[in-house]
């Protein structure tokens, strides 16, 4: 299994867990990205952890995995 199938298979599993709750079965996948967004932002606030920096970090590393690049895990600045 790849880096990338890891990473799919997590992100499956998460959104399994949302549409698995009582409410989560009466909402669409995308319905349930969502909510496990905001749960996130939450969590954020609530940690002091910065949502849109750690979102930057990912997508830069996702593009950085689409190039073949591999990535490099660094947090960009601002």
């Amino acid at each position: 299994m790849t880096e990338t199938d890891d990473g799919l298979a997590r992100a499956n599993r998460a959104l399994e867990h949302y549409g698995l709750s009582e409410a989560g079965w009466r909402r669409t996948p995308g319905e349930n990205l969502q909510e496990l967004l905001a749960d996130l932002l939450r969590w954020c606030d609530a940690t002091q952890h910065g949502f849109d920096r750690a979102l930057r970090a990912a997508r830069a590393s996702h593009a950085a995995r689409e190039r073949g690049a591999g990535g490099s895990g660094q947090v960009p600045a601002g």
